[in-house]
């Protein structure tokens, strides 16, 4: 089986992610080639208000998240895209440990350390008008997250 998902920045670039049995990483391919994802130590989760409150802060941990499996050894941090009315990052955790969900395929994601960022990374009105906003999980790097100004830096 191999799982391939296609990825469009709202500025006429296309992106598939996809593993295979041939390959022990998992790739981007792009119009430049392939591009390894070894840098990738990062997920972006979005979360609705009502369940985050509780969940992320209150018990360290996110869970039911879609996930390669292959990705989870990189996976060092986390960090929780709340939806409307906040739109944007503004905690961040480090993994603890990555753990399958009860019996499906989706993982819970178990936070050592969260971290509420000084300068929350906010979705700008024309970033809305894009649909920059993370409607699945991302991977990314943290260096990229602590940087960005704007989701779409992300």
């Amino acid at each position: 089986m191999i799982e391939v998902k296609k990825y469009c920045d709202g500025q006429g670039q296309t992106m598939y992610h996809f593993s295979d049995f041939a390959f022990p990483e998992v790739r981007h391919y792009t119009s430049k080639g392939f591009k390894t994802l070894a840098e990738v130590d990062a997920i972006v989760c979005p979360a609705r208000p009502k369940g985050f409150g509780e969940v992320f802060p209150g018990q360290n941990r996110w869970y039911a998240i879609r996930m390669c499996a292959a990705m989870i050894p990189q996976i060092k941090y986390i960090a929780m895209y709340e939806t409307e009315p906040f739109s944007g990052i503004r905690w961040i955790g480090c993994v603890q440990d990555i753990k399958t969900f009860e019996d499906s395929d989706k993982f819970d994601v178990l936070i050592s350390q969260k971290e509420k960022l000084a300068n929350p990374v906010k979705l700008t009105s024309e970033e809305k008008k894009k649909e920059i906003a993370p409607r699945a999980p991302r991977y990314t790097k943290m260096e990229l997250i602590r940087k960005a100004t704007k989701m779409s830096d992300i």
